[in-house]
């Protein structure tokens, strides 16, 4: 079974990421002060 890459982004898409990003960081310190920003 092979992988497949992750679509591209569109504008749309990437903004919605953008805001979000705290999902895609991995240390959890980093990853809270993120999630309290928002």
């Amino acid at each position: 079974k092979k992988t497949k890459p992750l679509p591209l982004y569109t504008e749309a898409t990437l903004l919605k990421d953008l805001q979000r990003v705290a999902k895609y960081v991995q240390d959890p310190r980093i990853k809270q002060l993120l999630i309290d920003r928002d």
